[in-house]
């Protein structure tokens, strides 16, 4: 599932221009979200409640650090994907973040065995 501050529409563009369509389910963007972005856990309790998600079998992941706050508050597990050239490179890995990668498609490859 695709968890975005961002539109559906915007969501499905990237999705196509990755060739990565098949693999999401569903898109919760911003408007179902009420226009309340991530971090308000709100959101998070929407998501959860319209999904039938349940966060202690979830995994989220996130490129701001900060929007995983709320996930791990519920019980998910959290992953900040990082990008070393952002400002916010140079933080320290909250305690809220369970894992901390740069290369996502090697961090996936290496739990899979």
């Amino acid at each position: 599932m695709i968890f975005t501050n961002g539109s559906t529409n915007h969501a499905r563009q990237v999705l196509r221009q990755l060739d990565l369509e098949a693999l999401f389910e569903d898109i919760f963007d911003i408007e179902a979200a009420d226009y309340l972005p991530k971090p308000y856990p709100q959101t998070y309790h929407q998501l959860i409640a319209r999904n039938g998600i349940a966060p202690e079998r979830s995994v989220l992941l996130e490129d701001m650090a900060i929007n995983l706050e709320p996930a791990a508050e519920l019980g998910m597990t959290t992953v900040w994907v990082r990008d070393p050239e952002r400002l916010d490179a140079a933080q320290a890995r909250p305690d809220y973040v369970h894992h901390e990668v740069c290369d996502l498609t090697g961090w996936l490859q290496s739990l899979l065995g």
